[in-house]
């Protein structure tokens, strides 16, 4: 069972903790899509955390990208009309380290778990 989460209480937190709630929130995002995607096999969080840090943030580029991608796909899944943001996001994670990104596809996760829960 997954919970909606507030972006704006996310965000600050990832603010005031100077990005370590980031990673928190990455671990959130990564569990919650592989609930939805009802796929046991998909990437841990932990995993995804781990290897951010290990590769000193490359990885977390190719993480957006790809968990951007299986954000669109469920959106299609569940019959929302909804454009591909994949691009976006890697553009704004360059940018704003990671917090932009993470905020549009939680707001995507809130709204897939609002249709799974109706």
């Amino acid at each position: 069972m997954i919970r909606k989460k507030s972006i704006v209480t996310c965000v600050l937190l990832s603010i005031f903790t100077c990005g370590i709630y980031s990673f928190i929130w990455i671990n959130s995002v990564t569990n919650d899509v592989a609930f939805l995607r009802k796929d046991s096999s998909y990437r841990s969080g932990g995993m995804v955390v781990l290897l951010t840090i290990i590769t000193c943030g490359i990885y977390g580029y190719y993480w957006i990208y790809q968990t951007s991608k299986d954000i669109y796909y469920l959106e299609q899944d569940y019959g929302f009309r909804s454009s591909d943001n994949t691009v976006l996001n890697i553009i704004l994670a360059i940018f704003t380290a990671y917090v932009v990104p993470l905020a549009i596809m939680q707001s995507s996760i809130n709204n897939l778990i609002d249709a799974t829960q109706n």
